[in-house]
């Protein structure tokens, strides 16, 4: 099963990305900040981590650049998931190495097409 972590400090956002995923049929991790993030993807190894940028403690560009620094997380994708959806955050996030940058705005069905969109890219560029 494809497995996904969810990345954001609201209780909300992440009740509603975590009930569309698990409708349709991804397993999901969530976290509440950043400092949670390695410690999930070793014990979890998502397939995907959809990651907001403004939270406590940690903020998700530096857990975007943890990632890929990290060899073993290094080809995850990651899809930025944010409010604060300005070109200079998009761009910024871009070069970090996010493979995709979605407003919290976006319907479920534009979600849902990033997220297997992703999914595909990651699979093809493993084989």
């Amino acid at each position: 099963m494809t497995r996904i972590l969810v990345v954001d400090d609201r209780d909300d956002v992440r009740q509603v990305l975590t009930g569309l995923l698990v409708s349709e049929g991804y397993e999901v991790v969530e976290a509440t900040d950043g400092l949670q993030v390695p410690d999930k993807v070793r014990r979890h190894r998502p397939d995907l981590i959809l990651l907001d940028i403004i939270m406590p403690v940690m903020d998700g560009f530096n857990v975007l650049k943890m990632l890929k620094k990290d060899p073993e997380s290094r080809a995850i994708p990651v899809i930025v998931v944010s409010g604060a959806s300005s070109g200079v955050n998009v761009d910024r996030a871009r070069l970090l190495g996010a493979a995709d940058f979605l407003v919290k705005s976006a319907p479920p069905d534009v979600v849902l097409g990033r997220v297997r969109w992703a999914l595909s890219e990651a699979r093809v560029s493993a084989t």
